[in-house]
């Protein structure tokens, strides 16, 4: 799953609509919006690279989701985030700080089981 976040700027909008043909997309209602879109294994990496390089040069990252694996996508750079690593959430929350993201907004290790944790959700993530 991916979840592509912006400051409610249609640009997300756009990118989420490039990329439906390579998954089935949902919306939500939150301040910070958050367009959620079906990936394949197949398809991550096409789709990480793809949101790299259109994401918005601040405030703003994606993530695919995996069982064991994140790919937390920035602008122009990808960071892998291990279930098992802390090591890796906490590197992936250095490089997102260089893109003026909040590190309540990146917890990346609690989205393997609660999504979007920053949002207080409590059902178990996708």
């Amino acid at each position: 799953m991916m979840d592509a976040r912006s400051e409610g700027s249609s640009a997300s909008h756009q990118l989420a609509s490039l990329l439906y043909g390579l998954g089935k997309m949902r919306g939500n209602g939150h301040p910070i919006e958050i367009v959620e879109i079906d990936v394949s294994d197949e398809n991550a990496l096409t789709v990480a690279r793809i949101l790299a390089e259109s994401l918005l040069p601040t405030r703003v990252y994606a993530h695919l989701l995996g069982e064991r694996l994140m790919i937390v996508i920035l602008p122009g750079v990808l960071a892998f985030v291990h279930r098992d690593d802390p090591q890796s959430a906490t590197r992936a929350q250095r490089i997102g700080s260089l893109f003026d993201i909040p590190l309540a907004q990146m917890q990346f290790l609690e989205m393997f089981d609660v999504d979007h944790p920053d949002h207080g959700d409590t059902h178990e993530a996708i």
